[in-house]
């Protein structure tokens, strides 16, 4: 179970008291407008940024030191660097928290990611050369390859084609079903609904709303924090909710 109760200031407050709990073998969509806090938490998760209160994973506060906090939480960010390193390269730092000389058996699972997230054409490729949407494959392979318990992704669906999104989501649900822990950071209200097993909202620093996708949708959770209208689509037989 993946814990938080934060408190960030600055010359404002950032996050108040954020409290709220992502069990394990769940995706849950954190919600919120620009400046609500939500990649500002997920900096505090992976040790950027310092806190007051608690991030506690299983019981236990995340270790300080890098390498042991990156066995347990990984981080795709919505900021991606374009370094001048190969593809291959790039996506083996995920063992970085495990090993600085990865085993034959270690670039096995390299390259496997590269086939999973479907660029393995791209392996010699230089990252600094790829698209916007290439290089977030690249660095989600890398955080596949890390292997933690807990998966936390900042809009990462911002420059992805739609031709690959549902493979993406297709993956999270993947890494859910194997236990893992998962938050994910949007402004897509349709896709936290459709993919999400929890919705949590914050709301000026603190959690406006957290509980079960169908708790949120059993009242005006969304329409009201976000000034949009709810609407009701039939494909072959299944409704799908979109907001706008």
């Amino acid at each position: 179970m993946l814990r938080f109760d934060v408190s960030i200031s600055y010359d404002r407050p950032i996050l108040d008291r954020a409290a709220f709990v992502v069990p394990e073998g769940c995706i849950a969509a954190l919600l919120g407008k620009n400046g609500a806090g939500k990649s500002t938490l997920l900096s505090a998760a992976i040790g950027l940024l310092p806190y007051r209160g608690e991030i506690s994973f299983r019981g236990a506060p995340l270790p300080r030191r890098e390498r042991d906090r990156a066995k347990i939480v990984s981080l795709l960010p919505q900021a991606l660097p374009s370094p001048a390193l190969s593809v291959r390269d790039v996506v083996s730092f995920g063992r970085y928290s495990y090993t600085t000389k990865l085993s034959p058996s270690e670039w096995k699972l390299v390259d496997g990611a590269l086939e999973r997230l479907k660029i393995s054409e791209l392996s010699a490729r230089l990252v600094s050369t790829l698209s916007g949407g290439e290089r977030q494959k690249v660095f989600l392979a890398s955080l596949l390859v890390q292997d933690a318990p807990v998966l936390l992704l900042d809009e990462p669906t911002t420059y992805m084609d739609l031709a690959f999104r549902s493979d993406f989501y297709r993956i999270l649900r993947e890494e859910r079903d194997k236990g893992k822990t998962v938050l994910l950071v949007t402004h897509d209200l349709s896709d936290a609904v459709a993919e999400a097993d929890r919705i949590v909202l914050l709301e000026a620093g603190k959690v406006a709303f957290d509980g079960t996708k169908e708790e949120c949708l059993a009242r005006p959770v969304l329409e009201e924090a976000f000034s949009v209208r709810r609407y009701l689509a039939d494909e072959n037989g299944a409704s799908h909710v979109f907001f706008r």
